[in-house]
């Protein structure tokens, strides 16, 4: 099903849009996602770049992709604000 969602982060910095298919959603229980989230979990939503669009704030943004994780360049990259 098709479907559009915008959200922001919590200090309304960084703005963006998610369109047409919302893609995999999953909990990781990893240890860097338990550190990173201070919880039992990551909540993770992967979305097609192509459908991934930065309304405002993508300057405030930075691309990383730990070194030591499985995967291709079509895995997704992580951002940090």
């Amino acid at each position: 099903m098709a479907q559009e969602v915008t959200g922001h982060c919590l200090c309304g910095a960084v703005h963006y849009r998610v369109a047409d298919n919302l893609g995999i959603f999953q909990y990781c229980h990893c240890s860097r996602c338990r550190r990173f989230t201070g919880s039992a979990h990551a909540a993770n939503l992967f979305v097609l770049r192509d459908n991934f669009f930065w309304i405002a704030g993508e300057e405030n943004m930075r691309e990383y992709s730990p070194p030591d994780t499985k995967g291709t360049s079509e895995q997704p990259s992580n951002f940090s604000a």
